[in-house]
């Protein structure tokens, strides 16, 4: 019956996932509630964990992070051949959460190695090669009772040895070079709920916290914000630690590397950034900005991260954005010097942004008012003068509102149409269509944003 239950779940699940990605165009009910099989390939495997199953296993699926799946194929050991990586419970066992690899070996699988737990769950998972020897190390976040998590460290052999254990509310990976061994970063909070990050590495043959930071807010804010991994100018790697306290105030951290002792944090406040270096022993300055919605990224398609922070005369403005910001993006770099490396409009609400061409930065604004139902506009002055309007129209006369006169298409969406409308001044200052839609953007949503940096 349990077997049975956890199949129905299963197929509900997919189901369901398939109907709300639009997915299932021409697929029958009876191929949506049929249970996925492993490719013939795998028959060994399927024979494995069938006996796994019979004997009271079931599948635990990892939360969070980029790897979610219960059954993983890994290469391992970089052979070539890919291990199978099960995720398992057994209810009444002592440790009742189980890791399985199992080794191919011809044409059936093996059991190299059992990872045991008493957690109540799988937080998160990820590959690394922690140790430089060219075989990926294993990296299990456990999820305990309440807010309890510990993240593992393990070398993966005949006998799974954990290098380092620790406990944390978010952590990553980050490596200075593809030559150099990685470092895990955990963030954790004391019985304060005050914020500390761990840098863990390898080294000597012992992996061990090589460095302890002290971070600005509570636990909570950093639930509220992000943690996005990045580069600086220099191609250098980057941790970007975002928290937002519950004014809606965020600081924005960059953690980066620039040599193998030292590590520098980077901290926007309104047009500026404040930058102190972090030494072991030391503390650093922190100043807050009204949050404006959007996380580090690379905005521009430059390899730089850029920091988002709302323009000058924008940051005392409402809690939210509803009808579009104007947003400064701060490149940062490793020496602790920071430039605004392009400016945008972001229509939140409408899930697109405009770049801001470098001539206009100083003089640009952007005014947002309800046209009619389902009908928004932005125009754009500069200096004062309107020279665009664009249009967010998802009303069921959409395709005739963006026809009407002076009007132009910039791109359709499924529901919705967004329009350009030049004025009597946008060939004064060098405005036009092109101009507009290549200025134009989608804004790209990443899937569990705030775990992805689980990596």
């Amino acid at each position: 019956m349990k077997r049975l239950r956890l199949s129905l779940l299963m197929a509900l699940s997919m189901a369901l996932a398939l109907l709300l990605c639009g997915c299932s165009m021409g697929v029958s009910v009876e191929e949506l509630f049929t249970l996925p099989q492993l490719p013939e390939e795998y028959a060994g495997l399927s024979q494995a964990l069938e006996e796994l199953l019979e004997s009271g296993y079931e599948y635990v699926t990892p939360e969070s992070g980029e790897n979610i799946e219960p059954i993983q194929m890994v290469d391992l050991d970089g052979d070539g051949e890919k291990s199978a990586v099960v995720f398992l419970r057994r209810s009444g066992d002592e440790n009742p959460l189980k890791i399985l690899v199992l080794d191919p070996d011809g044409d059936s699988y093996q059991r190299l190695c059992t990872i045991e737990s008493r957690g109540a769950g799988v937080d998160c998972v990820l590959y690394r090669d922690m140790t430089g020897d060219g075989a990926k190390e294993l990296i299990v976040g456990w999820r305990g009772t309440g807010e309890e998590r510990t993240a593992t460290v393990y070398r993966v052999g005949r006998d799974c040895i954990p290098l380092v254990r620790c406990d944390y509310s978010r952590f990553v990976t980050l490596s200075y070079s593809d030559s150099d061994t990685p470092c895990l970063i955990t963030i954790h909070s004391d019985e304060r709920k005050s914020l500390s990050a761990d840098v863990y590495q390898w080294s000597s043959g012992v992996m061990s916290r090589v460095l302890r930071l002290t971070l600005p807010g509570t636990i909570d804010d950093l639930r509220r914000g992000s943690l996005v991994c990045g580069t600086t100018d220099r191609q250098e790697p980057a941790l970007f630690i975002t928290t937002i306290n519950e004014n809606n105030e965020a600081a924005t951290q960059m953690v980066v590397q620039s040599t193998g002792t030292v590590w520098s944090d980077t901290v926007p406040v309104g047009q500026r950034l404040h930058v102190s270096t972090v030494y072991p022993s030391g503390g650093y300055r922190n100043t807050v900005f009204a949050y404006c919605g959007l996380e580090p990224q690379d905005i521009d398609g430059d390899g730089v991260t850029e920091v988002p922070c709302a323009a000058s005369g924008q940051a005392s403005a409402a809690r939210y954005y509803p009808d579009g910001v104007l947003v400064n993006w701060w490149r940062c770099a490793a020496s602790g010097a920071a430039e605004v490396g392009a400016v945008t409009y972001h229509c939140a609400s409408a899930g697109w942004y405009l770049t801001i061409p470098d001539t206009w930065w100083n003089v640009v604004s952007v005014t947002s008012a309800h046209v009619a139902a389902g009908e928004e506009r932005a125009t754009i002055a500069i200096d004062g003068e309107p020279v665009a309007h664009l249009y967010t129209i998802t009303s069921d006369t959409r395709e005739s509102r963006a026809a009407m006169d002076g009007r132009f298409i910039i791109t359709r969406l499924s529901d919705t149409i967004i329009a350009g409308e030049l004025t009597d001044a946008s060939a004064a200052y060098g405005v036009d269509q092109e101009l507009l839609r290549n200025c134009f953007s989608l804004m790209v949503h990443t899937w569990g944003s705030r775990e992805r940096s689980n990596g």
